[in-house]
Parts: C-alpha cells; sequence; structure tokens
C-alpha cells in the first residue's frame, strides 16, 4: 500500500526531504547501480573460459552470489518498464553464461553441466533461476517473441523466441542433470563438498540449506510454467512447498524433532525460521535477514502461480494467510527497531546475534550491517500483503532507501551491492510505477 508515503516518512523522522520517492528517478538508479556494479566486481572475469574443474570453482561460484540475481533485476525492470534495453542486456550476458558452462568449455567436463561445484554448487540454481524466468517471459508473450533482434549482437538469433527456444533446450539440460544427480527424494536438493571429475562420486553430501533450496525451487517453477509437459518439475517444486510447510528439522542424530521448518508464533501471526531449514545441522541458528532475501522468493512465486500446481495437487501451499505471516515477520520482528535505530534486525526473530555466518563462523556480526540492509529491499515483494498504510513494508523499504541507501556510493563505507542487492532495487522501481499508476 503506497498511498501513505509521505506521512509515513515524517512520522519517522524530523528529516525534511528534498524531493518524495515518487520524484526520484530510481530507473536511472538502477542502470547506474547495474552499471556499477557490473565494473566493480568485474563481471566479465567471471564469464571467461577456464580450463580447469579449479578455476571454474573459483571464479565462477561468485557468478551466482554477485552477478545472477542481477540478471533477474534486468527482468523484473522488463516486466516493469517495458522497456526491451533490458532484455537486450539479459540476452548478451545470457549468450556469455552459456558459454561458461562446463561442458562448454572443455571435453573434459562433457558429462557434466555446471558453472559452480563443490560446496558452492548451489550457486547453480541462482544462475539458473533467471535464465528461465526469460524463456517464461518471452513464451507467455507471442508478440514480444516474434520480435526481431540484432543478429550480430545476440550470436545469430533472430528473434527474441528463437533465442528463447535456444535457452529454453540449454536450462532443461543443466535441470535435468541437476535432478538426475542431486534431488535426493523426500530431502530435496543435496549439496557435494566435493564433486570429482566423475559427478557419481560426491563426496560428504549434506542437505542444503533453505536459501539454497529456494533457488532451485525458483528455477523448478519457471522451469515448469514454460515446460508444462514436465510434470516432473512441477511435482519437485510442489513437494518442495511441502517441505516448507509440512516438514521438520532434523536434530545430529538425523531423527524428526517436534519443530517444524517454519515456527508459527501465534501471538505476532509471523513465521521464525533456522538458517539450515529442514537439514539436520546448523539448527542453533536463526536465519540472517540477507539470506532470507532468498528464503522468501520461493513461497513468493510459488503464491503467485498457485493455479498452474492445481493439476498436480490439490493441497493449497503458500495462500495469503500464510504469505501474511512472511509479511509479519518483517513488519513486526525485522523493522521492530527501525525508528530508533535506522537499521533492520540482522536475523527474523528480531535479533542482531547467533545467526549463520558461514561453515568457518568466522565473519564478524558488525561486518553484516551495511549487506543485510541493503538485502532487506526484496521483503518489499510482500508488500502486496500490506495490511494498513501506518505499518507497511512499502513504508520501511521506502525510508531506509530515501534516508541512507540513495547516497550510497560503491566501493565506499563498505556499500557493495551483489546481484540480490540489485535485483531489490528493481523491485523498488516497480513499487514506485504501482504508486504512479
Amino acid at each position: 500500500m503506497m498511498k501513505s508515503f509521505f506521512i509515513f516518512l515524517c512520522f519517522f523522522s524530523a528529516q525534511v526531504f528534498a524531493q518524495s520517492f515518487d520524484e526520484i528517478d530510481l530507473i536511472k538508479k538502477f542502470d547506474d547501480v547495474y552499471s556499477n556494479a557490473k565494473s566493480y566486481w568485474n563481471y566479465d572475469s567471471y564469464l571467461m573460459h577456464y580450463g580447469t574443474a579449479e578455476q571454474i570453482n573459483d571464479n565462477q561460484c561468485q557468478l551466482g552470489s554477485s552477478f545472477a540475481p542481477a540478471l533477474d533485476g534486468l527482468l523484473i525492470m522488463y516486466e516493469t518498464t517495458k522497456d526491451f534495453r533490458y532484455l537486450e542486456e539479459f540476452m548478451q550476458q545470457a549468450i556469455k553464461v552459456q558459454n561458461s558452462r562446463s561442458d562448454k568449455i572443455t571435453p573434459q567436463f562433457s558429462n557434466s553441466i555446471y558453472w559452480c561445484s563443490g560446496s558452492r554448487f548451489y550457486m547453480n540454481a541462482r544462475i539458473l533461476w533467471p535464465l528461465a524466468h526469460f524463456v517464461y517471459i518471452i513464451q507467455s508473450d507471442n508478440l514480444l517473441a516474434e520480435n526481431k533482434i540484432e543478429s550480430n549482437s545476440h550470436k545469430g538469433f533472430s528473434s527474441c523466441g528463437e533465442f528463447a527456444n535456444y535457452l529454453n533446450q540449454a536450462n532443461k539440460e543443466a535441470m535435468d542433470f541437476f535432478m538426475n544427480h542431486y534431488w535426493m527424494g523426500d530431502e530435496c536438493m543435496w549439496k557435494p563438498d566435493q564433486i570429482d571429475d566423475v559427478y557419481s562420486k560426491m563426496k560428504s553430501p549434506k542437505i542444503m540449506e533453505l536459501n539454497m533450496q529456494a533457488s532451485f525451487g525458483c528455477a523448478l517453477i519457471y522451469m515448469y510454467l514454460s515446460n508444462l509437459e514436465r510434470v516432473d518439475y512441477g511435482k519437485k517444486a510442489v513437494q518442495m512447498a511441502e517441505k516448507y510447510l509440512k516438514g521438520k528439522t532434523k536434530n545430529k542424530f538425523g531423527w524428526d524433532t517436534k519443530k517444524k521448518v517454519l515456527e508459527y508464533d501465534e501471538t505476532l501471526n509471523a513465521y521464525i525460521w533456522q538458517h539450515s531449514g529442514w537439514r539436520k545441522d546448523l539448527n542453533k541458528y536463526k536465519e540472517d535477514i540477507g539470506h532470507a532475501a532468498f528464503d522468501i522468493t520461493f513461497p513468493i512465486l510459488y503464491n503467485r502461480y498457485q493455479e498452474q500446481f492445481a493439476s498436480i495437487t490439490s493441497e493449497k501451499y503458500f495462500t495469503y494467510y500464510e504469505m501474511v505471516r512472511f509479511h509479519n515477520t518483517f513488519i513486526k520482528l525485522i523493522a521492530k527497531d527501525y525508528k530508533l535505530s535506522r537499521s533492520f534486525t540482522y536475523t527474523v526473530d528480531g535479533n542482531y546475534t547467533d545467526f549463520y555466518y558461514g561453515e568457518n563462523l568466522s565473519q564478524p556480526a558488525s561486518g553484516c550491517k551495511e549487506a543485510f540492509n541493503s538485502n532487506a529491499k526484496n521483503w518489499i515483494e510482500l508488500s502486496e500483503f500490506d495490511q494498513s498504510d501506518a505499518e507497511s513494508i512499502d513504508g520501511y523499504i521506502v525510508a531506509y532507501y530515501m534516508e541512507i541507501e540513495q547516497y550510497k556510493k560503491i566501493g565506499i563505507d563498505g556499500y557493495r551491492p551483489e546481484g540480490i542487492d540489485i535485483r531489490g532495487l528493481a523491485n523498488l522501481v516497480k513499487i514506485q510505477k504501482a504508486n504512479k499508476d
């Protein structure tokens, strides 16, 4: 709900804003941040051809974190503005991404398909997700599919539809490889600590954490929507939705406990969850809001296309009432201190400590503030479930952007926006346009 932005922002601060949110040229802001981040992170270095598995793992895994979600940001910008240049940029980058896939580089990788290996294997989902999203956009619009493109810029493809068909086939190759070798029944996706040259030799496999599962879930949804004959994609998406809502966490012995993946706080009508999801370790850590920005993408997407799964299951997952609970996680816990601190809490249960930094637990909490606050923009996708203008996700995130983030420059004061932050900015553009319309 966008009607009371001015009142909401004034309630936050005595600061007089030189311009209202609607007056900010957010499209130009997005273009500048995308371009500057592309240069800062040297995206092209992730899209070079490497000759060894080690080089692919060391360099290309960043493709999934620093770059790929920004590609989804380009698609959100197209859906919002209908400006074709965002699709042009996407297609140019998507070709480079495809040429950087393991089986495209040297014959030694011909029996496996991935961009990122080892413990960073889950980054493949972050890459596949926007590629599948693009295919769905094109296949849903016959006129757009017929749109001509300059073949010189797109390796001989003459139309968006032709490029989408190529990309869809490539996506199916990758998805089928992932599903055939790393989908482990009721546990959904597993990740290896290491992948040998022969992909079947997995060492110390572990269930993927929730944010990793979610990225594969988003890819599965778009793959199913683009290939309805592939019911297996849809069934796996349904299975993941059921795991979110009905699955239980596990203790160190692997036994189910009474605690569900999503703990329901009846008083707040909100969800709280752990970083590990249904993985059997790490379950003492509540989820941080940065990883949660990925966790919520799957429920949001499933809710949006829920009717498409009616032929697979009669169960309704991620209904309006369940999405309101995710919404309230932000309003009642993550944003609970914002009016005083100008900062969101670090965890989904409204705290600043005891969250998961990584396997070595070496990153200090003080280094997470900028990243977490910037990642929080992605929660604005839940604004459609706002119950009132006075306590809206829109209001909090717009206040944060106007007071703090719009003045930041990349590479200064710890501001290093990665792909998920750029995607969040695209969603902010979407909200601004909805407000103006």
